[in-house]
């Protein structure tokens, strides 16, 4: 199975992009995950003498399927990414419109989105990053990363 099999479905998962018609081909999360592979390897330099990183292909080689904290850290970091491009879809929908006593003003949709983004899955994969520089993210902590966003406000000790 290769990495993207993994991650992708992951991934959908974790943005609520997992329904019947979603907003994003596999080839999209794919490329975007490419993009944040190599963000991740100017995070942790270690990652890069280990694999190498294609946007245009999309593609890592050698595999990383078996790597399971960089997988985590992808997939988090990826959906980091994804909840950011939906903040700024959203951005261009804030408006706030008044005409006599009728009001519209979409901006808190706005600032919901972004709340969202970086205290989920940003604030994840930051804390994921800092428990994996600290040596505390373990192999098996691939299923805890992607399926606990909440889990910014707690720390790798506690759960």
């Amino acid at each position: 199975m290769a990495w993207y099999d993994e991650l992708i479905p992951a991934v959908r998962g974790m943005v609520g992009d997992d329904g019947a018609t979603p907003s994003f081909t596999d080839a999209q999360l794919k490329t975007l995950a490419a993009v944040s592979a190599t963000q991740l390897h100017l995070e942790v330099p270690a990652f890069a003498d280990t694999y190498t990183v294609a946007i245009a292909t999309p593609a890592i080689t050698p595999d990383p399927s078996a790597d399971a904290v960089y997988m985590a850290l992808l997939a988090l970091k990826t959906a980091c990414a994804v909840s950011r491009g939906q903040v700024v879809k959203t951005a261009g929908q804030a408006i706030r419109w008044k005409e006599g006593r009728s009001e519209m003003d979409l901006r808190d949709a706005f600032r919901a989105r972004l709340a969202a983004a970086d205290g989920n899955w940003c604030a994840a994969y930051a804390t994921a990053l800092g428990d994996h520089r600290k040596g505390e993210l373990a192999a098996g902590e691939f299923a805890r990363a992607v399926v606990t966003p909440a889990r910014q406000s707690q720390s790798a000790a506690t759960l």
